[in-house]
């Protein structure tokens, strides 16, 4: 028996949630693993339409597309913590671009410190002093410092798609045309049989 619309979207969009949960721990082994745990979906279900809905944190859109850095400091005083960058930006078939909208791009503002707190807190990231400099491993530099100068390398060099989400989309949606097809047809033909049946008795 063939499942209705809303079973088959259920089944499609639990297989990419799960795939994607799996690639942002293999992807982000060092992340808090909040994109992971945000990602969820719903299922709509109207009298003339059934849609399917994907929640996530809204940086997961970014981090699967990727997003161009501006290739320099957002502030002069910033120059020392962008030297030697490439571009690390990519085209890429992100599910989340539009026609209009082929890529996401560092305008002037560097990403908020505080999204990146926890990730710098969790491991332990600190200044270290340049060989032969002396003075310790470490060198003086508070949390806020370091995210400071995280943020300005994010936003000059950007970041590499990841297609964590895409990747398990893509794979599946080829599949739930056909099966849509026939949960579609099938839901017709009840109908249509509800309806002969109902007309048959009058």
């Amino acid at each position: 028996m063939a499942r209705s619309i809303s079973d088959e979207l259920r089944l499609f969009a639990a297989k990419v949630v799960r795939d994607a949960r799996t690639n942002t721990k293999n992807y982000f082994p060092k992340g808090t693993g909040s994109l992971g745990q945000s990602l969820t979906f719903g299922v709509n279900e109207t009298k003339d339409v059934t849609s399917l809905i994907f929640w996530m944190n809204e940086y997961g859109i970014y981090v699967d597309a990727g997003v161009f850095g501006a290739m320099r400091s957002s502030t002069d005083k910033m120059k020392w913590a962008v030297k030697k960058i490439r571009q690390k930006g990519r085209d890429s078939d992100s599910v989340f671009y539009t026609e209009t909208k082929k890529r996401f791009s560092y305008q002037n503002v560097a990403p908020n410190i505080k999204s990146l707190i926890p990730y710098i807190k969790k491991n332990n990231i600190r200044f270290r002093n340049p060989k032969g400099k002396g003075g310790g491993q470490y060198r003086k530099g508070g949390v806020n410092t370091i995210a400071y100068w995280m943020a300005q390398r994010i936003y000059a060099q950007g970041f590499a798609p990841t297609l964590f989400f895409t990747r398990p989309f893509l794979q599946y949606f080829g599949d739930l045309s056909e099966k849509m097809s026939t949960s579609y047809a099938t839901q017709i033909e009840e109908i249509l049989k509800q309806k002969l049946e109902k007309n048959g008795k009058n």
